[in-house]
């Protein structure tokens, strides 16, 4: 009786044995949810607690630094596993099309709350926060991308604000870059294109991920227009872009019609158009144009370009060999200064009204004659200039202006170069092929407010 007693014990135990394993399962995994649970809860609460501490802290730099004008401060922040920051200066114009995917951005800048700092976690605004005393240049805003979970920041005090600046650019993506790399047919058919006028016989394509060669596109819903940037790392050559007909039909009477600007005058290889740039030896360089007008999506994919070099010293891409100015004036007749504009010139008239300032700008010296925006440098010479002369002018203006040259009778201008605040030799080369004179006038465009010249040259083709 005993032996059957403790058989049925033995076998109780044995069935107790799985359940009580199960039930430990359990508890261990509900112990083990709990804590991770835990952790999240107070990861997540530190990653707030830390982008609270980043809003106090940015908001009482701002207010501080705008009272320091021209001052910088540094500032480093935390962003946790977050993607992206964007800062946007509601205040002003900005563009919807940059934040397509945000509504909560879009409605911020249409209504102008006080919102205008956006955390972004995978594609979806997670916080957001509100910076004062934001004064953020064009096109308004920054986006900035964390690396190792932080950002580095410059403040820089305006007076009735503060401007920030990503400190590197390895945290800036406010423009998507895109990288230019042609197909083996777009090579061709841009070859095809510019034969006539390059010689690319014997020439090297420059491997476009090598030099870090990228197009941008800036939009600015303000003045309707669309800011086309071309950027590379490094690397000597010539890069020539050749600009839709979605965009552009004929380059001279777009630059005629004042549709088309340049950062620095191009070579001008086809007014269908086909231009070319040089990038020399700097680390980084930039060259752009600004087109008056929004460009679809669509009409972005067809801008071309790539860079070319030549296998020797000689890049067998140039069209006209490089050459040294020296600044003796051999063939300056006279200079004339008018006031915005003038009639037909001629030797009876005392110039129809031109103050004569022929000596003041033949002469390389402290002789400085200025001249403002509502004026024109008449400037007459004793040889013809053609396709390719250069037009050399020592001067200095604001440099978010140009100098443009033109000629009476031909409605296109000839050529320009952009301003400097320092003096310096600014060689306006005549880019329409068809073009040969001699009579010139340099002017500029708003918002240059100022030219100083003190010496014009030409150099012949």
């Amino acid at each position: 009786m005993y032996s059957i007693i403790y058989l049925h014990m033995k076998k109780a135990q044995l069935l107790s044995q799985p359940m009580n394993f199960l039930f430990a399962l359990v508890i261990l995994g509900s112990i083990m949810i709990v804590g991770y649970k835990s952790i999240e809860f107070l990861t997540e609460k530190n990653c707030k607690s830390k982008l609270i501490t980043m809003n106090i802290d940015l908001s009482e730099a701002t207010k501080l630094q705008s009272s320091l004008i021209g001052s910088w401060k540094d500032k480093t922040y935390n962003l946790c596993d977050l993607d992206k920051l964007y800062l946007v200066d509601t205040s002003k114009d900005v563009s919807f099309s940059e934040f397509k995917d945000f509504p909560q951005i879009v409605n911020a800048i249409k209504d102008k709350v006080k919102k205008n700092t956006f955390l972004v976690e995978q594609k979806e605004v997670e916080t957001e926060l509100y910076v004062p005393y934001l004064d953020l240049s064009s096109p308004y805003f920054l986006c900035l991308k964390p690396r190792d979970n932080k950002i580095e920041l410059t403040l820089e005090g305006k007076g009735a604000g503060t401007r920030i600046y990503p400190k590197s650019g390895l945290y800036d993506c406010t423009f998507n870059s895109t990288p230019i790399e042609l197909t083996s047919k777009d090579l061709k058919e841009l070859i095809s294109d510019i034969q006539e006028e390059v010689n690319l016989g014997g020439n090297v394509i420059i491997d476009a991920n090598d030099a870090c060669l990228k197009r941008k596109f800036e939009e600015s819903n303000r003045s309707d227009s669309t800011k086309i940037t071309i950027t590379k790392c490094k690397g000597t050559f010539r890069y020539i872009e050749q600009i839709p007909k979605c965009v552009i039909q004929e380059l001279n009477k777009a630059i005629q019609q004042g549709k088309i600007i340049f950062s620095e005058p191009p070579s001008i290889l086809e007014t269908d158009p086909v231009i070319m740039w040089e990038f020399t030896e700097a680390a980084e360089e930039e060259r752009y144009y600004e087109i008056k007008k929004m460009i679809e999506e669509k009409c972005k994919s067809d801008f071309k370009g790539v860079g070319v070099k030549g296998k020797d010293k000689d890049a067998k891409v140039d069209v006209v060999p490089d050459k040294k100015i020296t600044p003796v004036p051999v063939s300056l007749i006279r200079a004339l200064e008018f006031d915005r504009h003038h009639g037909s010139l001629d030797d009876d008239d005392d110039h129809n009204g031109g103050n004569d300032i022929t000596k003041k700008v033949k002469a390389l010296d402290d002789d400085i004659e200025d001249i403002d925006v509502n004026k024109l440098l008449h400037i007459e010479f004793d040889e013809q200039v053609r396709h390719n002369g250069i037009i050399t002018v020592y001067a200095k203006c604001e440099p978010s202006g140009l100098l443009i040259l033109k000629s009476e009778g031909y409605p296109i201008p000839l050529g320009s170069a952009p301003c400097d605040v320092e003096f310096k030799m600014m060689n306006i080369k005549i880019v329409s092929p068809s073009f040969s004179g001699s009579v010139f006038d340099i002017t500029t465009e708003l918002p240059t407010r100022e030219v100083e010249y003190d010496f014009v040259d030409i150099e012949k083709e």
